[in-house]
């Protein structure tokens, strides 16, 4: 949990017993240069806990607003910062505040605003960088990583999957602006509140929003189901919230009435 104050911020774990606080990292602010950083993450590499977290410096001047990211790992148990990478490379303004939610997976550290963004969890190295986007993933989707592979919405309105050793490319699937993050079980990914989905066959946009279903290994869409209360005179799209049960392959939901879960025709 990250506090802010004025002069410093500190990295603090919390009992879930007792709320006891321990502070096990802490950066001055250095200059006149307005320090924060991003929602840390705790996971487990090579026996080790470790965190990440952003340090981002920024300040307004005359000649306009300008902001320095850098990427942390910290080891929980001994308090050490074990790395700090460089800048955040910028292709877009907001690059520089990428990191709200990073993800680990097999050895790498990913993140994304608009572009997505790979480090080498043991040294610090930005493995890869994909620029090739003008819009950003991180509006409420993000990135999730299953199976050696990337996967993003962006606000542009489609879906991609990465290589998470080489950033390539792997698919790209038409779906709408707006998403949940996106869940993977069993080499599928979901993801509901999707908005402004076209759907091909029928020749039409969807009524309200969209719960879509492709499959991870070519972007296919598998399912797609419309958000089954929604009207013209209520508010019941999806919500960007979703879950699924690796055991049964129910997925669990919402619109802004009721819960739903919801069992996919073969």
């Amino acid at each position: 949990m990250f506090y802010e104050y004025r002069e410093f911020r500190s990295l603090q774990i919390g009992a879930v017993m007792t709320g006891d606080l321990e502070e096990v990292y802490r950066f001055e602010r250095e200059d006149s240069m307005h320090i924060s950083s991003n929602i840390p993450m705790l996971f487990n590499h090579n026996g080790k806990l470790l965190s990440t977290f952003n340090k981002i410096k920024a300040i307004s001047t005359d000649d306009g607003y300008f902001q320095n990211t850098w990427v942390n790992l910290i080891d929980i148990d001994s308090k050490e910062l074990q790395w700090t990478s460089d800048s955040i490379p910028k292709q877009y303004q907001l690059d520089n505040t990428a990191g709200q939610r990073p993800i680990y997976h097999e050895g790498k550290i990913l993140m994304c605003n608009r572009s997505i963004f790979s480090y080498n969890v043991d040294s610090g190295d930005l493995v890869w960088v994909d620029n090739s986007h003008t819009n950003t993933f991180a509006w409420s989707t993000y990135l999730t990583a299953a199976d050696g592979k990337v996967f993003g919405n962006n606000e542009n309105g489609y879906m991609i999957a990465l290589d998470v050793d080489t950033g390539a490319e792997l698919w790209r699937t038409d779906t709408g602006g707006t998403g949940s993050r996106i869940e993977y079980d069993d080499e599928k990914v979901y993801i509901s509140q999707i908005t402004g989905y076209f759907i091909k066959d029928e020749n039409r946009y969807a009524d309200g929003s969209s719960l879509l279903v492709l499959d991870a290994n070519n972007g296919d869409n598998l399912h797609h189901i419309e958000a089954p209360y929604q009207t013209p005179d209520n508010h019941q799209y999806w919500d960007d919230v979703i879950t699924v049960d690796q055991e049964t392959g129910l997925i669990y939901t919402a619109d802004h009435n009721k819960v739903m879960c919801i069992e996919l025709e073969d």
